[in-house]
């Protein structure tokens, strides 16, 4: 009975074994090592871009009637909403300057997040050219969105954008007059907590005085 026992216990244990487990911790090492490579790898030539408050910007602009004037088909200059010549999709914005009714005529900017280089690029494409033209390049988002919101300034079409309308607007202005109604408040309160101190100097000096 031991002897088929001991059998038993042998047989659970292959011969083989060892060296597979050797093979094993050799393999896990080695996969360790090349993950470590990998990821050294590509932190050396990609960068994290962040565009989500970009992505967030351009979302919440398309909602707006907002108007601009870029060039048509025609040659002529149109009046356009915003979400008509302004696009973003998997992180790639277009920016259409002129229109055409072939669309491989069209010219427009093009903004995407490099990861190559770590810089959110603003190139712009015309028609049937193969190289686009380098615009505008930079880390921070920030930048690239004074660049968007100076593009659109420049071409609102007036006659037809009213910023009383314009729900951001109504936001901004509420939002404005409680920022100066809470500074209005906390200097009145300055004042009078001045107030304060100085008749409490003023009591406190008059006892000095009669003595």
């Amino acid at each position: 009975m031991a002897a088929v026992e001991t059998r038993r216990r042998k047989q659970e244990v292959p011969e083989e074994q060892p060296a597979l487990f050797y093979l094993m911790r050799r393999l896990e090492r080695a996969e360790d090592q090349y993950l470590a490579r990998t990821f050294s790898s590509y932190h050396r030539t990609h960068h994290e871009v962040d565009t989500r408050l970009l992505e967030l910007f351009i979302r919440r602009i398309r909602q707006q009637n907002i108007f601009v004037r870029i060039m048509g088909p025609n040659g002529k200059q149109e009046s356009l909403l915003l979400s008509k010549v302004l696009f973003s999709m998997s992180r790639v914005i277009r920016l259409y300057c002129s229109l055409s009714v072939r669309d491989e005529d069209n010219v427009y900017l093009r903004i995407f997040p490099d990861t190559r280089t770590g810089l959110i690029r603003v190139q712009r494409l015309r028609g049937s050219v193969l190289a686009p033209e380098e615009v505008f390049a930079h880390a921070d988002q920030c930048h690239i969105i004074r660049f968007i919101t100076r593009w659109i300034v420049e071409r609102v079409d007036w006659q037809k954008t009213k910023l009383r309308n314009l729900d951001i607007y109504k936001l901004f202005v509420q939002t404005r007059q409680e920022q100066l109604e809470q500074k209005l408040a906390s200097l009145n309160e300055h004042a009078q907590m001045q107030k304060m101190i100085k008749g409490r100097f003023r009591r406190e000096a008059q006892p000095e005085r009669q003595a």
